[in-house]
């Protein structure tokens, strides 16, 4: 399946099967017949064909994500220099604020080479799930916190407080706030505190990175919510005022191991990292 698993790449990443069939020097029917190999093989369907384009299923972004790793570590298995690495690898998720935190703990370690990967919470879960990641640092689902295909090892919560480069007066309806977007793990939690309160907030900008939240709070466009350790430079600086505000806002930070990995909750590595987390 190795060679299978070439090709699969290979079209992916030409997005053609004619320019993939060319690239590898082999015939159109012969790699249309090597992929329905592959999918046999998985019983999935991988890609979808069309006179115009080729459509990838999300079981292929998966399967592709996947493949990549492997080749990778077969690679390194043909190598006889790198088959006397002595270093284990984990693949470890974050979210931006928990690689924040924990970049300094994986630079000391010698005996372990960490391949990190930071992303939203939602996608990290969506990795999880199909296997991707040793361990899964990310806001937690509020309603479903459960993943069928991981186990959740621990939980702590985290408070997101009010900032901004300027004093708001401490009527919270007045308020412009810059949220996260609509569609992260954290807005959720945010948008339920605001609606245990009965406030409809003003909203004056919504994104997916919180550095560009720090930056339009630093430029006194309203108020931001984020983690505390974040922003605590620009605090420390004065160049950040915590609001003091009616309100607080919590997120339910999680680990979380996929099931049938190879790391446990027992394992020291994963207590010394959360540890070193919280």
């Amino acid at each position: 399946m190795i060679e299978e698993l070439k090709r699969f790449i290979t079209v992916i990443e030409e997005n053609s099967i004619t320019k993939a069939a060319e690239k590898l020097f082999i015939t159109q029917p012969a790699l249309s017949l090597s992929l329905k190999r592959l999918e046999k093989e998985l019983d999935t369907k991988l890609i979808k064909r069309n006179t115009k384009q080729l459509i990838i299923t999300p079981d292929g972004m998966a399967v592709y994500a996947t493949a990549k790793k492997v080749l990778s570590l077969w690679e390194n298995m043909k190598d006889p220099s790198k088959r006397n690495y002595k270093k284990e690898i984990i693949t470890i998720g974050m979210f931006d604020n928990a690689a924040l935190k924990l970049a300094s703990f994986f630079s000391k370690k010698d005996t372990i080479h960490f391949e990190m990967i930071i992303d939203s919470s939602k996608k990290l879960q969506q990795y999880v799930k199909q296997g991707l990641l040793d361990i899964c640092i990310c806001v937690v689902n509020i309603q479903n916190k459960q993943i069928s295909e991981a186990n959740l090892m621990f939980t702590a919560e985290e408070v997101l407080v009010p900032v901004s480069s300027k004093e708001w007066d401490n009527n919270i309806k007045e308020i412009p706030f810059i949220l996260y977007n609509s569609n992260s793990e954290t807005r959720n939690y945010i948008d339920n505190t605001f609606q245990k309160n009965n406030i409809n907030p003003i909203i004056v900008a919504q994104s997916t990175s919180t550095s560009f939240m720090k930056e339009l709070a630093l430029n006194g466009i309203g108020v931001a919510l984020l983690p505390k350790n974040f922003v605590q430079n620009e605090i420390k600086e004065k160049r950040l005022f915590i609001q003091e505000l009616s309100l607080e806002w919590k997120r339910t930070i999680g680990l979380y191991l996929p099931k049938g990995g190879s790391l446990t909750s027992e394992a020291k590595l994963i207590t010394n990292v959360w540890s070193y987390f919280k």
